[in-house]
């Protein structure tokens, strides 16, 4: 983990990250309204773009995000099978989806909330945060969110609240960070997250009340 931290302190300070060129969402991103500023790598760039032990750590990220993804599957749809999960989450639920290592930086110079209130895309997010600054929305009302030593954050995604169908059952966590100061937060914050999704060529599904599977969008 400190050399993940020391990457998201600093990569938004190396030309070599800030200027990399590689397909799909991935590399280096900024946007004007808001204080974070990001680096997103796939899976399959890991080994080639980032330093051995952050890799490892992405691999070690990605076997948890599935971990959590089969045993929440297995709470609220039991009814399903292996292979229906398997089909339903384009084989995100076999550990055959698309993931991301990706790394926030939070510039305290910038006159901005530190990122807009959303909710991830995917099924599975972990994250790690090692400063305050972060806030989610529980029971509908929004409660700060400080870190603890040791511990991982769980979110879960739209697709999958989409899969479940059911928001008694599970919802998609709303989230965002405010804005980052030095008087309040010390100086600049990081953060990094494994994001993990369906492919991109999978389309996705949601259960409906019959029990069957109906796609959503190809």
């Amino acid at each position: 983990i400190p050399d993940a931290v020391h990457f998201g302190n600093t990569f938004s300070k190396d030309e070599n990250f800030t200027s990399l060129q590689l397909p799909g969402y991935n590399g280096y991103k900024k946007r004007d309204n808001v204080q974070a500023e990001g680096f997103y790598c796939e899976q399959s760039f890991w080994q080639s773009v980032y330093s051995p032990r952050i890799a490892q750590l992405a691999d070690h990220m990605k076997e948890e995000a599935d971990y959590v993804l089969r045993k929440i599957l297995r709470l609220v749809l039991p009814q399903l099978s292996s292979d229906t999960l398997h089909y339903a989450t384009g084989g995100l639920s076999a550990g055959n989806g698309l993931y991301h290592l990706s790394f926030k930086h939070y510039r305290v110079e910038k006159n901005a909330i530190g990122l807009t209130p959303h909710r991830d895309f995917g099924y599975i997010t972990i994250l790690y945060i090692n400063k305050k600054g972060l806030h989610a929305k529980i029971e509908d009302m929004w409660h700060p969110i400080s870190p603890r030593e040791g511990y991982f954050i769980v979110n879960f995604g739209r697709s999958l609240e989409l899969l479940v169908n059911d928001p008694a059952r599970l919802k998609a966590s709303w989230h965002y960070v405010e804005q980052i100061t030095q008087e309040k937060h010390g100086g600049d914050r990081m953060s990094f997250a494994l994001f993990s999704g369906c492919n991109l060529n999978a389309p996705l599904h949601r259960i409906e009340k019959d029990g069957n599977l109906e796609v959503v969008y190809a």
